[in-house]
């Protein structure tokens, strides 16, 4: 049975709270059976451990059951009862080491079983797919002035805010490749 459009979508956890409900539990033990089983499924961020790569609100797109991950393909994986999406930085034959993008350390090592999928597409400011791509080394520097100073990381979350609040959807990010 194929989901309509709108029920794949799932917000994938409580941005910056640790508290999940049992609903948010059960749809992402869902999300997780639905990638298991080899389906395309959207989610949606609310956290913000990927930016600038990932960006609250955007609606990745994940496709379950592909090929291994390699280096810099962000995949979601299911710990805690909850959904990440973050970028694999190192690959052994056994186990994938992953961290997000704005986060100083890496999590602990995944078994290649754990992924969920691998994000194939952003979908940011209306129905065009943006493909995941490695960071540019514009994002890369970004993402380090993030994971370095909470001011910068604040600073770029108000930016992020006060653009989704005045409605400019359309307005290219510095380090956003086209």
């Amino acid at each position: 049975m194929v989901m309509p459009q709108r029920q794949k979508e799932l917000v994938i956890g409580r941005a910056m709270t640790g508290d999940l409900t049992v609903h948010d539990q059960i749809g992402c033990e869902l999300v997780a059976d639905a990638l298991r089983a080899g389906a395309e499924t959207r989610v949606r961020v609310m956290g913000t451990s990927m930016l600038p790569a990932l960006w609250p609100g955007d609606v990745l797109v994940i496709r379950g059951r592909t090929a291994p991950p390699s280096p810099h393909d962000i995949v979601l994986f299911l710990r805690y009862g909850r959904l990440f999406a973050h970028r694999v930085v190192r690959t052994t034959e056994s186990e994938l080491v992953t961290r997000g993008d704005a986060l100083t350390d890496r999590d602990p090592p995944l078994r290649a079983s754990e992924v969920l999928g691998v994000v194939v597409g952003i979908i940011r400011d209306g129905p065009r797919l943006i493909p995941v791509r490695a960071p540019s080394a514009a994002q890369r520097m970004a993402a380090l002035a993030i994971r370095r100073s909470e001011a910068v990381y604040r600073l770029v979350l108000k930016w992020h805010n006060a653009r989704v609040r005045l409605g400019q959807r359309h307005h290219r990010r510095p380090w956003q490749v086209e």
